[in-house]
């Protein structure tokens, strides 16, 4: 399997298992908690965010469409909406 993702995280293609910024990037078996499928190997972080979006597709395209919207925002608040 690592030799199959080039040794990189299967969602954002960063290397797994090697030093990164003081850091160690750990390797994640990733599975499907329903059906319990394995996936793909992911980092930390990653692995980390499907588990707080509870695996929900629907909620992960509610949070691309939000950063969408707000990408480049000043992050001041427009209280005239």
């Amino acid at each position: 399997m690592l030799a199959d993702q080039k040794g990189c995280c299967g969602i954002c293609g960063d290397a797994i298992g090697f030093e990164k910024s003081e850091e160690v990037k750990k390797l994640h078996i990733d599975h499907d908690h329903t059906t319990g499928k394995i996936r793909k190997l992911l980092c930390g972080p990653c692995n980390q965010g499907l588990g707080l979006f509870r695996e929900d597709v629907g909620c992960l395209r509610k949070a691309i469409e939000y950063l969408e919207v707000h990408r480049g925002s000043s992050g001041t608040i427009d209280t005239q909406r």
